[in-house]
């Protein structure tokens, strides 16, 4: 009865991963992939999906075996960088426009006697004026060119822990493969 229980308790943990790790989400033909398979020449090669047979991958023109794939990544659409763009924006502005303020104040002609009254008071708005100025600048053309940039989201697509493959050879002969993952 011992023996049984261990058995019943092993299965109820073992057989929910193996299932799961069975389900993958489906990959169709005409999907934009990245893929890593050192065997084949690839290192995160992106490409279109093309039909195949189940053991191999086909993309564009070249083929590889599934078991070569160490790496299988589905694209999840563009996006834009707006948002980081206004980010980089302010920050690369803000110290541009402070330092320019701050190298422009001169008390010798210095046209505005308000701010020019105190050197260190003078020199204090300046930069600030400049940080002011700059970070607006910043701001707008970060916001342009992350607007403008995209970038493509990618998810990794679960690979089976165990794989096995049979390939094609020279004069007849068939070659084996097995990978196992970790």
């Amino acid at each position: 009865m011992r023996g049984f229980t261990v058995l019943l308790v092993v299965s109820l943990f073992v057989i929910p991963s193996v299932l799961s790790a069975q389900q993958q989400p489906p990959i169709e033909p005409g999907a934009r992939v990245r893929v890593t398979a050192p065997d084949c020449g690839l290192e995160q090669q992106a490409g279109t999906l093309e039909p195949s047979r189940g053991d191999s991958l086909v993309l564009g023109t070249m083929k590889c075996p599934l078991s070569s794939v160490t790496r299988l990544d589905m694209s999840r659409g563009q996006r834009r960088n707006t948002v980081k763009g206004v980010e980089l924006g302010l920050f690369v502005g803000s110290v541009t426009g402070g330092v320019v303020g701050a190298l422009t104040y001169d008390t010798e002609s210095c046209n505005w006697q308000a701010i020019c009254a105190s050197t260190v008071g003078g020199g204090t708005q300046r930069t600030l004026i400049g940080v002011g100025i700059g970070a607006g600048i910043g701001v707008a053309a970060g916001a342009i060119v992350g607007a403008l940039i995209k970038i493509e989201r990618w998810e990794e697509v679960p690979l089976d822990p165990l794989r096995v493959s049979f390939a094609p050879q020279r004069e007849g002969q068939i070659a084996f493969r097995l990978s196992v993952s970790f």
